[in-house]
């Protein structure tokens, strides 16, 4: 029997948060301190294999899954159902 395991990850933190804005469905892309974690998270999970991604529209989603692939050329989908409730 195979064995699925599951990494769930959120994304790092965003120019709305800087501002202390509730960001819900809005679009804030990434700070300076959330493409740090990004990166981090990619260096900690470097050895993993995966087999697919699936990742909300936000960019700011987006841009925490970028370095986290880099170098694991898998499936990704956009799913609007993994966008933030308003």
């Amino acid at each position: 029997m195979s064995q699925m395991i599951l990494y769930a990850v959120r994304h790092g933190r965003s120019t709305g948060n800087d501002q202390r804005i509730f960001q819900g469905r809005r679009d804030f892309p990434l700070c300076p301190t959330g493409r740090a974690q990004a990166e981090a998270t990619a260096r900690f999970l470097r050895d993993m294999r995966f087999d697919h991604a699936y990742v909300s529209p936000l960019s700011r989603a987006q841009e925490t899954l970028a370095p986290i692939l880099q170098g694991h050329p898998i499936p990704v989908t956009v799913d609007e159902r993994l966008t933030e409730m308003d």
